[in-house]
């Protein structure tokens, strides 16, 4: 594969997390808008942490290259 064939797909790839990030941010406010009506918190912090754990453990368990930090 030639630089400009790797740089393409890496360009598509780029495309996708994009898309993705962006439904996931309009389900992260869907999420607040029924906390906000419901009264509860926004932040929480241990569904966070319980969250890139998980994320964590997908990466190892998928031999990914981006380092736990990441």
């Amino acid at each position: 594969m030639s630089l400009d064939e790797l740089r393409a797909k890496i360009d598509e790839i780029d495309r996708q997390l994009l898309k993705l990030l962006g439904d996931r941010a309009e389900q992260v406010h869907l999420v607040g808008e029924i906390k906000r009506k419901d009264g509860l918190e926004f932040y929480a912090p241990e569904r966070e942490e319980k969250l890139l754990r998980k994320l964590a453990d997908i990466n190892a368990e998928n031999k990914g290259r981006l380092p736990e930090k990441s």
